[in-house]
């Protein structure tokens, strides 16, 4: 039986030539690769001249079973401070690498001057830690919002869902052109799965537009801050605590069926 290869293919890497020059000319011979993106898989596709490789889809997923609706813990909140307050999120590592830098953070430091003026008791909520910390303290000082905002730090993984329960909105619209434009990140998935509406940056690749459920997610100009608090005050009004049924399809069992059908077809081809 001929061996069969499939690569998975993933973020900016797979968008050109790779360093090595035998692993590039490799992956030009594929007959079948998986991507989680259709955008990696159309730069993939580009610089291989694979037009005769089968792209296979496999988004994201996220185990439903570690989140779900449930009341905000009462410890955190005091914890944070976050009591009675109108609460917004942004989680990831605080990394101050340039390719890191504007994936919703600064973005969201920015607009709270406009924000606070519109949402009384307004709280930010950064979770995550990293090497950016300080700098993003600074300029939130600079601002004139560090009231506003409050570090989490590192937050173990069994109790990132009881962190995403305190906000009323996960926000997140970076404008780095690398780093945010995947509509279906993990922590998008694990805030969904909360019940918690999310304000993303908006897609320019019209496949992946067709993709997006709107009812999910809130697609905002990350360059346009007004934009950006327009979109923060549409997710506030949007119903907190439903789980759309569409992010079902994003848990743990349609994905491990759709690989299986992905195996099975590669299988089969000759």
């Amino acid at each position: 039986m001929a061996l069969k290869v499939c690569c998975v293919v993933y973020g900016i890497e797979a968008w050109s030539p790779l360093p090595s020059r035998i692993a590039s000319y490799l992956c030009g011979k594929l007959e079948a690769f998986i991507a989680i993106r259709k955008v990696t898989a159309k730069l993939f596709c580009a610089w291989t001249r694979l037009d005769s490789a089968k792209f296979h889809y496999l988004p994201n997923c996220i185990d439903g079973s570690q989140y779900g609706i449930a009341p905000r813990r009462p410890d955190l909140e005091k914890r944070y401070g976050t009591q009675g307050k109108t609460v917004i999120m942004t989680a990831g590592r605080l990394d101050s690498s340039p390719l890191e830098r504007n994936k919703g953070f600064d973005e969201i430091l920015e607009v709270l001057p406009m924000l606070r003026k519109r949402v009384s008791n307004l709280a930010y909520l950064i979770m995550g830690d990293g090497d950016d910390k300080q700098r993003l303290l600074e300029k939130a000082r600079g601002l004139g919002v560090s009231d506003l905002v409050v570090f989490t730090d590192y937050v173990l993984e069994g109790e990132k869902a009881d962190h995403y329960r305190l906000a009323d909105a996960y926000v997140m619209p970076g404008s780095n052109p690398v780093f945010d434009r995947y509509p279906y990140r993990f922590v998008f998935l694990e805030a969904l799965a909360c019940g918690v509406p999310i304000v993303a940056c908006r897609l320019e690749d019209s496949e992946e537009k067709l993709d997006l459920d709107s009812r999910m997610i809130i697609q905002v100009d990350p360059t346009r801050k007004s934009d950006i608090v327009e979109g923060i005050l549409r997710a506030l009004e949007w119903p907190r605590g439903v789980i759309h049924e569409r992010l079902r399809a994003f848990f743990f069992p349609p994905f491990k069926a759709r690989f299986h059908e992905i195996v099975s077809d590669i299988l089969r081809d000759n």
